[in-house]
């Protein structure tokens, strides 16, 4: 029952992040999605007609306050904090990563690269406006306060008793090492999920019901599974529901939180 998936983000002298939206059904997920698809690709196609002086003149303002023409039109139009120009179009070896995508309910926008320094202004706000249930994950931004996502499952456990106490018990071992060890670089999990936990990172967690786990007769509840430092989120959490289901788990239901970062040297 294992399955181990990891890709590390660089993160030196850049920043990372990821916008989750939860709507109703994945059919209004779909929809946003394509506003925001349109909304890029306005942006990239401006970029794309600019003879060769003026992207060398623009790209000296990328990451500015200094909007770009297409960009002051879309802050205009849907009134949301727009602080800087993105720098997403500069490089055509930058693209070929699909910035937005869905599964389920869920939208999720995502930096292609690592080349950034902000984030992840406007797309929070774009994604409340389409109707979404918004959490963030932002790291080293230097516009947007550090937010760590967490993800909380509920799902019905496998028929099979002995498969059902196994599952549990796996994870209630690895959550436990997760939540209190500085360092679990030793430690080989039960269950290896589609994220790299970073076990020194959950000391700086704001909130509560981190790395928990609960089981009732039926249902299997797991609280705080923080997602940092590994695949991105987008692919990793259809790998996550399928391991479940392979399990022998039903009914799964994801939810997203955000959470603040707290460093050593901050006051909560």
């Amino acid at each position: 029952m294992r399955l181990s998936l990891w890709q590390q983000f660089s993160s030196n002298h850049s920043a990372s992040f990821t916008v989750v939206g939860t709507f109703e059904s994945a059919e209004k997920a779909n929809e946003a999605a394509a506003e925001l698809r349109r909304i890029l690709a306005r942006i990239e196609k401006w970029w794309d007609a600019l003879p060769p002086e003026k992207r060398i003149e623009w790209h000296d303002k990328d990451e500015t306050s200094e909007l770009t023409p297409p960009e002051r039109e879309l802050n205009q139009r849907y009134q949301v904090k727009w602080p800087f120009s993105i720098n997403w179009y500069q490089w055509a070896w930058n693209r070929s990563q699909d910035s937005v995508t869905t599964f389920d309910q869920f939208v999720f926008v995502e930096n292609p690269h690592y080349h950034i320094w902000h984030g992840p202004q406007p797309f929070d706000e774009l994604m409340a406006q389409f109707g979404g249930i918004v959490a963030v994950d932002a790291s080293e931004s230097q516009s947007y306060p550090e937010e760590m996502l967490l993800l909380d499952v509920v799902c019905k456990l496998p028929e099979d008793h002995d498969t059902a106490a196994i599952l549990y018990e796996s994870f209630n071992e690895d959550f436990a090492v997760y939540r209190n060890s500085d360092n679990a670089d030793d430690y080989s999990p039960n269950i290896g999920l589609p994220f790299n936990y970073d076990c020194t990172k959950t000391k700086f967690l704001s909130p509560t019901r981190v790395f928990e786990v609960e089981r009732d007769e039926k249902m299997l509840y797991l609280y705080g599974i923080v997602i940092t430092e590994g695949e991105r989120l987008s692919k990793a959490l259809p790998k996550f529901v399928e391991y479940l289901r392979r399990e022998g788990c039903a009914e799964i239901r994801c939810s997203f939180r955000s959470s603040r970062r707290i460093r050593p040297w901050e006051s909560p």
